[in-house]
Formats: structure tokens, sequence, C-alpha cells
């Protein structure tokens, strides 16, 4: 109260001398009123500059703001997610990406301290318009991870860049995985190979073929299986079946056939669906609807030999310790692995990053494909495929990069199945597989429904 008195006081005082001036100051103030002095030319010009560059310090200050500590050389990276059924986002990979991405930013971050990275983890139904919205800003991120098929769509429109390091420079990634073009617009991020995981509990040696897994079931080997497009490929019995079936996967434009190609396609698409077919009608092997309840059904110990790929297998090791082994997809024959589709993540670089940026970005993704990164990495999570080929591989890893190798070199690499178009493609082929598999249709009528689906 004592101090409000005494501003207060001073408030009312310092009126008073304004409001009852003596009669000289009244006098003086009427003579001479304090009207603003008429300025020059020369004072004019340097008020208007002045307020002029204060304005543009203000908007270059926003937009550096807005477009991710530009004037610091800071970085945002996009990772895409997966998503699942009705939009839910999926862990799938995610767990595994996010581990790679939270090491090579950490050790990043030792020696290019003055370089803030941000990361922004968004759907993958939403990152190419999302990236698309920023590059019309003149902003966006500097790097983006994502499946193959955004990348391309990305590179399309004109919203990411080519490395400019040199292609040396990636000597030493995977042979299988390594750019070959003089231009590189995509590296590989990470890469998930199918194998085959199943209880050693259960099973003393899995099976080398496609016969031997069936010869097993009907012995009393549970096998689980599942109906979505990209599990079900290297079950083919035929080769020209399996790369018929990955064209209804893959392309998403139509293909203009003859009549004679087409009657071809129906014969070998039939005889693929009555394979399929028969394999539902053997003993003890059960089809589940996705691969979540798949692998819920093998940690429960429902079933003791799925197929599965590299984040499975984390949540696998978790569960059943020492008892999970992993073994090549077998194929038709005993010494070959089926060829099978792998799933990966590529990265890019975004097209608005400044000269700083750009470099920064380079040297991240480069970190990322190290020796030594992908070697820590891989320490982290026992079930990452390194895509350096001269990591050397711990003792206690060696039994899933042995498997996954031997199944990389004999794949094909998808796109991508878990979003937009080719997600409800996916799922129409396997809806039209399951009518099949429990009688509502003929094989033959199901491959013509498949061909109609590509057309």
């Amino acid at each position: 109260m004592g101090l409000m008195n005494r501003v207060s006081d001073q408030q009312d005082n310092s009126h008073a001398e304004i409001d009852d001036p003596t009669p000289n100051q009244a006098m003086r103030t009427m003579r001479h009123p304090k009207w603003p002095r008429a300025l020059s030319r020369s004072d004019l010009f340097v008020r208007v500059l002045g307020a002029s560059l204060s304005l543009a310090a203000t908007i270059i200050l926003i937009s550096s703001c807005g477009a991710g500590d530009q004037q610091a050389g800071g970085i945002m990276i996009y990772v895409e997610t997966g998503q699942g059924e009705r939009g839910r986002r999926r862990n799938d990979d995610l767990r595994a990406i996010k581990s790679m991405v939270d090491r090579v930013r950490g050790e990043f971050g030792v020696s290019n301290k003055q370089v803030d990275v941000q990361v922004n983890y968004l759907e993958g139904d939403r990152i190419v318009d999302e990236v698309g919205y920023r590059h019309s800003l003149g902003l966006g991120p500097d790097i983006i991870i994502s499946s193959m098929r955004n990348a391309i769509d990305l590179k399309r429109k004109g919203y990411t860049r080519s490395f400019e390091t040199d292609k040396t420079e990636f000597d030493e990634i995977n042979p299988v995985l390594r750019p070959d073009q003089d231009q590189i617009f995509i590296l590989p991020a990470a890469v998930f190979p199918h194998v085959a995981c199943f209880n050693s509990d259960e099973i003393d040696s899995p099976p080398s073929s496609r016969a031997e897994l069936l010869n097993q079931s009907a012995s009393g080997t549970r096998v689980g299986l599942t109906f979505e497009t990209h599990n079900l490929f290297w079950l083919g019995a035929k080769e020209e079946s399996r790369m018929i079936f990955r064209n209804l996967i893959q392309s998403p434009d139509r293909l203009e056939r003859k009549s004679t190609e087409v009657e071809a396609d129906l014969s070998q698409l039939s005889q693929f669906l009555e394979s399929i077919r028969g394999i539902r009608l053997q003993k003890n092997i059960t089809f589940y609807q996705n691969t979540r309840e798949l692998d819920q059904a093998f940690q429960s110990g429902e079933v003791d030999w799925i197929p599965c790929r590299g984040p499975s297998l984390r949540s696998h090791s978790e569960r059943l310790n020492d008892k999970l082994k992993i073994s090549a997809l077998p194929g038709n024959d005993p010494n070959s692995p089926a060829i099978s589709m792998a799933s990966q993540k590529v990265w890019s670089l975004g097209a608005h990053s400044n000269r700083r940026q750009r470099k920064s970005a380079e040297r991240f993704v480069s970190l990322a494909t190290s020796r030594a990164i992908q070697k820590d990495i891989l320490l982290e999570v026992d079930s990452w495929f390194p895509i350096n080929e001269r990591v050397i591989i711990p003792t206690e890893q060696r039994r899933y990069y042995g498997p996954q190798q031997r199944s990389l070199e004999r794949a094909f690499l998808i796109e991508s199945t878990t979003q937009g178009a080719a997600s409800e493609k996916a799922d129409r082929i396997s809806q039209i597989i399951q009518d099949v598999v429990y009688g509502f249709i003929t094989p033959m009528s199901g491959a013509q429904k498949l061909l109609e689906i590509h057309d």
C-alpha cells in the first residue's frame, strides 16, 4: 500500500505541474506551441530508409524462423511412418528407423554442435503433400526418410534434389542396394529382408524347400501365414506366376497387353491361386488376417514357424530369447532360398536448403551409411540389417545377418503397399485371394478379378 500511495502521489503531482502552470509558463506555451519542426529532405530520406531497413530485417527474421533456423544452418528431417487399418499409425518399421535416426543424430551432434537437428514423424499418405506445401513456401525439410514409392513421387514433383557427394562416397553400401546412376537422388536408409522365424524348442531343423515345409506341417509343425499380398509372393510355385503377381502389387499404371498375353496371365495367376488354396487345406497350416495377428500367434505359442521381417524380429527376440531362430524362406529348390519381397526406406534431400544446410544434410546421410554408425545401430537393434557391407558383424548378431543376406540376394525391393492407392489395391488383392482360398470363387474367377483390378 505504501508503494502504491507514493506512485499515486507522484502521478498526482506531475499532473498538477502540467494542469496548473505559472503565468509565465502559460504565456510561453501560448506564444511558442510545441509543434514538430519541419523536416528537411535529407532528414526525411534518412527516416524512410531506416523504417524500410527495419521492416526488411523483420521479414527476414520471420522467414528464417519459419524455415527452421536457416540462418544458423539447422536442418529438419521428415521421417515417414507406416499406417494401418483406418489410417491408424503402425509402428512396425518405426522402432528400428527411430533408433537409427537417434543414433546418427547423437553422433552428428558431437562434431556439429552448432547445427540444430529437428525430426518430425509423418504418416505415409501425408508426407508428399506436407513436403509439397512447405516447398510452395520456399521452405521444406532438408532430409526425408520415406518409402521408395514416395521418394520417387517427391523427385518427380521437384521437391528433392540430387546428392552433390561423389558417387564413390557410397561404395561400401551393399551392392544389392547401391545406386548405379551418376546422379543420385535416393540412397538406402534401411532394408527389411523377408525371412522365416521359428521356435527352436519345437523345430530342430527348418525346412529348406517349399515341399519340405508342407511335409513338416503334415508331421505336426504348426505353420502360420497371412493373406497380405507381400507375404504371399514367395509361395508362388512358378517363376512366371510370381512375376505377374509382383506386377499386380507394384505397378500403379494400366499395362497394355495382347489377348494372348492376357490368356497366359490368367493361366499363370489361376495356377498361383490354386497353389495357395492347396496350401490352406494342408494340415497344421493357419492363415491370419495380417502380420500383427501372425506375430501375436507366434509369440503366444500358437504356431511354430512363420515368415517375418526385420521389425518383427526385434519383438520376437524379446519374447522368445534364445528360442528364436531364423532362416531364409524355403524355395522350390532346397539349395536356393525363395524369391521374396524386401521392403526398404530411403534417404532424399529437400530442394530448398541453403548452402550450409545442404552440406550439413549430406554429412548427416554420409555418417548414417558409414561402417561405424551401422555397427552401432546393429549393437543397439540386434535385428538391424546393415546397409554397409563392410560392417564387421558381432558374433551374437550373425544368427540374423546370414539368413537376411541370403534372402536379400534373391529379393525384389518393394516400393510400398502401406499407403494411399497402393494400400487400397493390396487390400482388394488380399480379399480376392481369401475368396479363392475359402471356396467362394474359383481360381480362374479370382485370376480374372485380379487382372480387372490391374486394368
